[in-house]
């Protein structure tokens, strides 16, 4: 009885079955397949092997004495070391009832005697592959999840390094507010008529007068208007006001006497906080970006992986596919020309009554109409496979990564593959048509400008409430080649045009839209030397224009 090895890279499978005759057939099966196998003739022996190695998949049998294969599967479903291991039941119990308990117990297919040896490896190949995506995706995740933690404590870091200034701000703030003349805030007390009473030197400095006595007892806002500060605007207590000639911010305090006759007036010199402040919101949001940005490129370059690999194991079975149909319709067409014989022989034969039987018999069995619809048949299924390739072959050119330095591309091919990509969104409400003109080849990121391009057509499909029409027009203008793309539907209203391109601006739903397609999309055009025109009107459609340097940059 064969263990298994941790250090041999090969498939382990683990085969479960008091039969001597069947784990013997299926071990000489799957060894010569090349698999790393080992039996076991109970559920109890089964376990112990378990615990020594484990192995990537179990065939087990259902009817085995003591511990049958349902127990076994439970057990081990219900166990957290061994609940991934796929498992095949094998039995020559083919009732339905028996299939689905099989099921309902965790098992993941289910073979029945006598086995074939081609089902039994491509069972065991299918649930392997699979197994294998499902390891892969998790450590896809898994590593994507540390990513995302470590820029979120760095976003907490950040966030609270601008808490510890911002409050040391405020701090600082208060205690100049404290002050009067070692300081530059203007600071007033104003009686309840609201004539200047006192004031210190930084007012002084601010109306250009030299002494109090200049000040004093004139009114405090027709004074400040007069210095081009106009404060009759305010509509409470605590407001920013703007010095234009002088270019300075102020901020304006009052506060009342305890008799509530007259106030304390505070004009705070907030120009430097003010600098600072706008800087730190616009570090905030350049990190908060970023941060989004790095997460969606991570989810991207999972997902391209994975659309990569599911295009690859698709190619696999549609290359048989695409041979088994030209096959089937070589040997359609020999069954046609035997019938052509056929009735050409029964012409001779003196036995008229057995004529009329097979006549009758070809009537019944519609044999002329299943000769005549066979290959409109498999034309149409050899159709079908060719799209199904075609569809593969997109989706593995969208999802590679772009190289590190521009590549000559056809820009009308890199548009077909993402209209293909697209293709789901359109199909239903969209009536698409193509404007393509003879293009040289442009020095570009192909993948890149996919992105792009995709990002136009399905904001185009949801621009479109029920149904019209998009339009893919290409140009060639001078040095330039002009890429638009119209659409017939709601279009942009005049105050949100100016703000599309603009990070996490969206018009969509809460949850449906992260308001970056169009800002990266930007961006990648910015990096090819290119440029995009937006034309818009309400209620009939939008025309979006990629302009592209054939040269690159």
């Amino acid at each position: 009885m064969a263990n298994l090895s941790a250090a041999d890279n090969r498939a382990k499978i683990l085969i479960v079955d008091d039969i001597t005759l069947t784990r013997r057939q299926l071990w000489d099966i799957l060894s010569e397949a090349g698999y790393l196998v080992a039996q076991a003739d109970s559920g109890t022996r089964a376990i112990e092997l378990l615990n020594q190695a484990l192995p990537e998949l179990i065939i087990l049998d259902v009817v085995m004495p003591e511990m049958n294969g349902y127990q076994l599967c439970t057990f081990l479903k219900t166990n957290p070391h061994f609940a991934d291991i796929p498992v095949i039941f094998i039995s020559s119990l083919d009732e339905t009832s028996s299939k689905v308990r099989g099921f309902e117990v965790g098992g993941v297919d289910y073979i029945i005697k006598p086995f074939e040896k081609e089902e039994v490896l491509a069972r065991v190949k299918t649930h392997l592959s699979i197994r294998q995506l499902q390891l892969s995706l998790q450590a896809a995740n898994s590593e994507m999840e540390m990513r995302i933690q470590q820029r979120t404590a760095e976003l907490i870091t950040k966030h609270e390094q601008l808490s510890t200034l911002f409050q040391q701000v405020r701090y600082a703030k208060i205690q100049w507010e404290q002050t009067m003349d070692c300081i530059d805030d203007i600071v007033m007390l104003v009686g309840s008529d609201g004539k200047l009473l006192r004031c210190n030197k930084a007012l002084l400095r601010f109306a250009g007068v030299e002494e109090y006595k200049d000040l004093l007892g004139l009114n405090w806002l027709k004074l400040l208007a007069s210095c081009g500060l106009d404060l009759a605007r305010l509509t409470n207590r605590s407001e920013d006001l703007y010095h234009e000639s002088s270019g300075r911010w102020f901020a304006v305090r009052w506060y009342n006497y305890s008799d509530k006759d007259g106030a304390v007036i505070a004009l705070h010199d907030m120009t430097a906080i003010k600098k600072v402040s706008d800087e730190l919101a616009r570090a905030y949001d350049d990190l908060k970006t970023t941060h989004l940005r790095m997460v969606q490129q991570e989810k991207m370059a999972s997902i391209g992986q994975l659309a990569a690999g599911v295009a690859h194991e698709i190619n696999n079975p549609m290359g048989f596919i695409s041979s088994n149909l030209e096959t089937l319709g070589k040997y359609a067409d020999r069954l046609r020309q035997f019938v052509s014989v056929q009735d050409e022989a029964l012409k001779t034969l003196p036995d008229q009554e057995a004529v009329a039987m097979l006549a009758e018999a070809r009537k019944r069995l519609k044999i002329d109409y299943l000769l005549e619809d066979i290959p409109a048949l498999l034309a149409e299924s050899n159709d079908g496979a060719m799209r199904v390739r075609t569809i593969v072959q997109n989706l593995k050119g969208f999802s590679r990564a772009d190289l590190t330095e521009m590549e000559q591309a056809d820009i009308n091919e890199c548009l077909e593959r993402t209209i293909n990509i697209a293709w789901n969104e359109l199909k239903y409400k969209v009536t698409l048509e193509r404007d393509f003109g003879e293009l040289p080849l442009v020095r570009c990121y192909p993948q890149q400008l996919g992105q792009v391009f995709l990002n136009f057509l399905v904001n185009a499909a949801h621009a479109i409430e029920q149904q019209g029409t998009v339009k893919v027009t290409t140009r060639v203008n001078g040095p330039l080649v002009s890429v638009a793309v119209t659409d017939t539907g709601c279009g942009i209203p005049v105050e949100n045009r100016e703000k599309i391109f603009e990070p996490f601006f969206t018009t969509k739903e809460r949850g449906t839209g992260t308001g970056l397609g169009l800002s990266i999309s930007y961006e990648i055009v910015q990096r090819h030397g290119g440029s995009i025109d937006v034309e818009s009107e309400v209620g009939k459609g939008s025309t979006f224009r990629v302009n592209l340097p054939i040269e690159g940059v």
